[in-house]
């Protein structure tokens, strides 16, 4: 937001924030421009609240989602819907007074996310010894190149992390070699000049090789909804087909 500084923010007691975590720059600026005082968590449709990430913790646990609220469980599980060790990736499921009792007159949807007293989210995440829960992205979104899955959220949130760099999106692109293609759409800040390569070596020093995008395209923005995901009219628009 330009001339951030004309506004005055001490009448503003709280900042909730959903959906993508906050890098740690962006937290840190947040912090000491607007207010100290947020709350980040994790939540869906059909369970409510699950998890709240406290002031205190924004940048002592950067890319948590927080730890479950009062009278909520909630547990990683595998493809056949077992529970799995501390630290390992799977399916968030969760149960409690918050969870809905169903899709309404959608029992082929019922029967996918309700199952045994407990709600599946298609969510993937993990927990931490501490018990912090920390969102990787959604089942269906993962992005399939050669053998192994990519969440679009976890490259999303490294390329966020670097300066200069005010928005991106992640997806998946058919690719001749590997099936699907990690492609990132990038809008540089206005005075930040960044290029490929910069993203690229960021990324592999963050992540495993295979989830660096190999390919990048700059853009001046991303369109998102209200929500702040990126609308299917931008996905089709942007994200045609083949790799170029």
């Amino acid at each position: 937001m330009p001339r951030l500084e004309r506004f005055d923010f001490r009448s503003l007691a709280t900042l909730r924030k959903a959906g993508l975590p906050f890098s740690r720059a962006m937290a840190a600026e947040i912090i000491a421009k607007i207010t100290p005082n947020i709350y980040q968590g994790y939540a869906s449709t059909e369970s409510g609240s699950v998890s709240l990430l406290k002031p205190h913790e924004q940048l002592t646990k950067v890319g948590s989602s927080g730890r479950l609220v009062w009278g909520v469980e909630a547990d990683i599980t595998d493809q056949e819907g077992n529970a799995v060790p501390t630290g390992s990736e799977g399916e968030i499921r969760v149960r409690g007074p918050n969870v809905c009792q169903g899709h309404y007159k959608n029992p082929e949807e019922q029967a996918k996310s309700f199952r045994d007293g407990w709600f599946y989210t298609g969510d993937v995440g993990r927990f931490d010894e501490s018990g912090y829960l920390y969102v990787v992205g959604r089942i269906k979104d993962f992005i399939k190149t050669g053998s192994v899955n990519v969440a679009p959220r976890e490259v999303e949130s490294v390329i966020l992390g670097i300066t200069g760099i005010d928005d991106v999106a992640v997806v998946g692109i058919s690719d001749p070699e590997w099936g699907e293609a990690v492609k990132a759409i990038v809008v540089v800040k206005d005075g930040h000049t960044i290029n490929k390569s910069d993203i690229t070596s960021h990324c592999k020093q963050m992540l495993a090789g295979y989830k660096a995008p190999k390919y990048i395209e700059f853009t001046d923005r991303i369109e998102r909804n209200a929500l702040g995901k990126v609308t299917q009219e931008f996905k089709s628009r942007t994200f045609r087909g083949a790799a170029e």
